[in-house]
């Protein structure tokens, strides 16, 4: 089950691979375009953060950091990993 969050809008829960979403919700994109976007897991334990102004995607957790970061890196730039600035 994740949660996705979108600042001064409705949020919810969802599985991303179970039911789809209730017509009466409107899908949060993961990149921001304009507004904050978190998704996590319930236990906070992985997840993505978009920031609108920096227009960068924050991936956390290391199940997500194996597999999405990689992925992501191939065709987004790294601004940071690790807190770190890349070398």
């Amino acid at each position: 089950m994740l949660i996705a969050l979108n600042w001064q809008h409705p949020g919810y829960r969802f599985r991303p691979h179970g039911d789809p979403l209730p017509q009466n919700i409107s899908p949060i994109p993961v990149y921001p375009d304009g507004d904050y976007y978190l998704f996590f897991t319930e236990d906070l334990q992985c997840g993505t953060f978009g920031h609108p102004w920096h227009k960068t995607l924050c991936v956390f957790g290391e199940p997500l950091l194996s597999t999405l970061a990689e992925a992501l890196s191939t065709w987004l730039p790294v601004a940071r990993r690790g807190g770190h600035e890349p070398q």
